[in-house]
């Protein structure tokens, strides 16, 4: 597998279900620098583009060709992975042949059978490997020789016999791994003897099921049914109604969603345990748990008419974490709030479908858009609650859609800070200082939304030229930040304070700078974490070695292109115009800028791309000028982002030489 992934092309891992396709696959990339995953088992054709289009961190714009885009960011990768492919085929050949130059490996049950593509196909395991195997998941010793790592269980070799018993129970699971791992978790319970007998049954079964169709889930649907049968009444209505969870779950969740009259909330930790000794549930990182996938799908086809309740438990459930992570995110411990709210998004995406959008988009406001998270802050679209219009607002701000962000976030009754917040937002890109300090100056509810507010309108002042009134305010922000204790506060406010500072003392606004990208990495804050390296690469452009500045500069596009924020890659972009004037490449900083949509700027940054402007109009001529004004009012996002890059590596490329 390694050897053929040592040029670029397509390697089809293929196989039936359960056959380790995907272990192998992992085991074999997860040393790679940059690898992109994407798990297309619960993608349907119709979003199968979509999907890889973000495994990859292509963003597509209205005019863009979808395979064209994903074919250009997949070269990032030094591997690309689309597992669980098979029932896209289809549309995986057609990904796939967007990737020429890119190492792709596609796990599928059928090979996806386009030009130039190298096939393992993967059998089941060798009968020594596959009793191995039962062997070790059941903790059982064989000819006196207890595997390595797995605690005692208590069963004893018994020579030939066992031998033979776990030779005839491997043969008839098809030697396949998961399915054998499954049937293990039951030999401590029965003893391999008793196992092999009440494996007959289902064994008739799985027989049957692959002479009429897909072996894979057909095999594993047997075995999980058998696992089922073993189970008490409590162990199967609780693994039933642990399938509400798409990802992972603590003991708490658990109860909260699973427990009732007929399963005491008592009981659940309990039969949880019993699950997990089982094999049926598994740990998930400290204190969390989840099913495998095959058992969720299984378990879920069997809800009845309980199902509304459950879900909608379920989706209360999340609701409340989401509530909770909202608290922590705003003091000392974001860290590990965005880490689990980055865990629990699985089960988020179901609640915000079960539950209320509305209310969990206002929970998620400042996880979304802090992290960028454009989807989060969709689901408050159709909301009414301040936050949820806030969220929504936001969403259409980074759309580069301010109209829209202005309505939506107007039609709040009564204005939340983040309401206020994204209002300031708006103005503030739209040039209107007077309404953006308006808003800013109205954020105060706690201490974390102060420290936003007065960041907002250092921007402002600084922007409109009144640089000490902007350092006033920064200071006081990163006074208050200090005393919350909460790293994107701190790093919002460093952020502020560099801003203001940039053109007056631009050496310490670079170390504010560095310390707020620091900071707001620390805890994902991809917001000012890029705003932070935008504003460092700017103050370059203008006061330090440009050449230094380009090279940062692709990093930054790259950042804004990944999450997808218009607004800021613009402003981005418009930066660079200057500093690609600066350094001579006057043709592609025309194209960019004729390429950027209309917008008011504030009178410095207006001055200075007007000098921009004026220079390589000179040394263009005007009939140049015009052309690549023509040229430019055509490119797609995509393509501005690859002129940008190329001029890049183009300059750096001939003072290197």
């Amino acid at each position: 597998m390694a050897e053929l992934l040592a040029e670029p092309g397509l390697v089809t891992v293929a196989g039936p279900g359960g056959v380790g396709k995907t272990r192998l696959v992992a085991e074999t990339v997860r040393a790679g620098a940059r690898v992109a995953w994407v798990d297309a088992a619960d993608v349907s054709a119709e979003d199968f583009f979509a999907a890889v289009a973000t495994g990859v961190g292509a963003r597509m714009g209205p005019l863009d060709e979808p395979l064209e885009v994903i074919g250009q960011r997949a070269k990032d990768f030094t591997v690309v992975v689309l597992d669980n492919c098979e029932h896209v085929v289809g549309s995986a050949a057609a990904v796939v042949e967007a990737m020429r130059d890119v190492r792709v490996v596609v796990t599928s049950q059928e090979r996806l059978r386009v030009d130039g593509e190298r096939v393992v196909d993967l059998g089941p395991l060798d009968p020594e490997a596959a009793a191995r195997l039962f062997l070790e998941r059941a903790g059982i010793e064989r000819a006196g020789v207890e595997p390595a790592g797995i605690e005692r269980t208590g069963i004893e070799p018994a020579g030939i016999e066992l031998d033979d018993n776990v030779d005839e129970i491997v043969r008839r699971l098809d030697r396949m791994p998961l399915a054998i791992e499954l049937a293990a978790t039951q030999a401590s319970a029965l003893g391999v003897g008793e196992l092999r007998e009440r494996l007959d049954d289902r064994l008739d079964l799985l027989v049957r099921g692959r002479r009429t169709g897909s072996a894979r889930h057909r095999t594993l649907r047997a075995v999980v049914e058998w696992s089922f049968g073993l189970l008490d009444p409590a162990g199967r209505t609780v693994l039933v109604r642990l399938s509400a969870f798409a990802g992972g779950f603590t003991i708490a969740q658990a109860e909260a969603v699973v427990a009732d009259d007929v399963v005491p909330r008592r009981e659940v930790a309990a039969v949880l345990a019993s699950l997990v000794d089982r094999s049926l549930v598994v740990r998930h990182g400290p204190g969390r748990f989840r099913l495998l996938e095959t058992i969720r799908a299984y378990a879920a086809s069997l809800l009845d008419d309980e199902r509304e309740e459950l879900f909608r438990r379920h989706a209360d459930v999340m609701l409340d974490a989401a509530r909770r992570l909202d608290r922590e995110m705003r003091g000392p411990e974001q860290a590990a709030a965005v880490r689990e709210f980055d865990a629990l998004l699985p089960d988020l995406r179901l609640a915000a479908v079960r539950g209320s959008p509305d209310d969990l988009a206002a929970a998620m406001y400042r996880y979304g858009y802090r992290c960028q998270q454009y989807e989060v802050l969709a689901w408050g679209l159709s909301g009414t609650k301040p936050d949820a219009l806030a969220a929504a607002a936001t969403h259409a701000w980074g759309r580069g859609d301010l109209t829209a962000a202005r309505a939506l976030a107007s039609a709040a009754r009564t204005p939340s800070d983040s309401v206020h917040e994204v209002l300031g937002d708006v103005a503030l890109v739209s040039c209107d200082p007077d309404e953006a300090l308006a808003h800013y100056r109205a954020m105060g509810s706690e201490p974390v939304h102060r420290v936003s507010g007065l960041v907002g309108e250092a921007l402002v002042l600084a922007w409109s030229g009144r640089v000490p009134e902007a350092v006033t305010a920064a200071s006081s922000a990163v006074e208050l930040a200090a005393v919350t204790g909460n790293p994107s506060a701190r790093a919002e406010a460093l952020y502020g304070l560099g801003e203001a500072l940039g053109d007056s003392d631009p050496g310490r606004a670079l170390d504010l700078l560095g310390e707020a990208a620091e900071l707001a990495a620390s805890v994902d804050d991809r917001l000012f974490l890029g705003a932070s390296e935008t504003a460092a690469v700017a103050i370059r452009s203008r006061h330090g070695d440009p050449f230094t500045a380009l090279r940062e500069f692709r990093e930054v596009l790259a950042m804004w292109q990944r999450v997808g924020n218009d607004t800021l890659q613009t402003a981005a972009l418009r930066n660079l115009v200057v500093l690609l004037v600066r350094v001579g490449a006057d043709e592609t900083a025309v194209l960019v800028d004729a390429a950027l949509p209309p917008a008011d700027v504030y009178p410095a940054e207006q001055a200075r791309l007007d000098r921009a402007r004026a220079a390589a109009a000179e040394r263009l001529g005007v009939a140049r000028v015009g052309i690549l004004k023509k040229r430019g009012a055509v490119l797609t996002p995509a393509l501005v982002h690859d002129e940008a890059s190329r001029a890049i590596d183009a300059v750096l490329s001939r003072m290197a030489g």
